[in-house]
């Protein structure tokens, strides 16, 4: 069975499943985000108007693999992991469920990984 942590800032994430079952993963108490570590330089300007570029330092609060684990961060920490048990909420069109105005919960069809490595 595989264990899903969520690592993301919403309180829960909803997973939807095609037989209409609906799968909670509860941020632990105490649990950190995973987040990007990051800073801006300029690099130019247009008219006066400054122009930064944003660095990408690496990634806070994201453990290392562990068999049967998968974690549940943000799509741009996700992104950045490059690793299969990293995923994010898919929030594609048609994916994503929940009403927008809200944080607290998450509802999605499915999730999605962003590994470099061909997969299957």
């Amino acid at each position: 069975m595989t264990r899903f942590v969520n690592l993301t800032n919403h309180r829960s994430v909803n997973v939807l499943s095609a037989e209409g079952d609906v799968l909670s993963i509860v941020r632990e108490k105490g649990c950190k985000p995973a987040r990007i570590r990051s800073h801006q330089i300029d690099i130019c300007d247009y008219s006066g108007i400054p122009i930064k570029t944003t660095i990408l330092d690496g990634i806070d609060n994201l453990p290392d693999p562990s068999p049967g684990t998968v974690y549940i961060v943000s799509y741009l920490v996700a992104v950045n992991a490059n690793r299969i048990d990293v995923v994010s909420p898919n929030q594609f069109p048609g994916e994503y469920l929940s009403d927008p105005r809200t944080r607290d919960t998450l509802m999605v069809r499915s999730l999605q990984a962003f590994p470099t490595k061909s997969v299957g």
